[in-house]
């Protein structure tokens, strides 16, 4: 299976669908036991997990904004000017 084919992309998102579909009916229809009511939520896993996600990416978004340089920062600045040492 070479990633140069064209239909590798849909084959790969294919196989991810087929995944993520056998665990959720897994998950549906396997009797959960946990030590709390927490962890019998169908998916709980999956909405922090997404959550996290969401953090990390509004985090970087307000990161960016506190270390983001202006665009002219690397251009070449002038020397400042100093006067000739012969200068009265």
């Amino acid at each position: 299976m070479s990633s140069n084919n064209p239909g590798t992309p849909k084959l790969w998102a294919r196989l991810t669908i087929a995944g993520c579909a056998v665990a959720l009916i897994a998950d549906l229809i396997l009797w959960a036991t946990g030590h709390w009511h927490g962890k019998l939520f169908p998916g709980l896993y999956a909405v922090i997990g997404f959550a996290s996600y969401c953090a990390i990416v509004y985090g970087a978004m307000a990161w960016r904004k506190v270390v983001m340089r202006a665009e002219d920062y690397y251009e070449d600045v002038p020397a400042p000017y100093t006067p000739p040492e012969d200068a009265p």
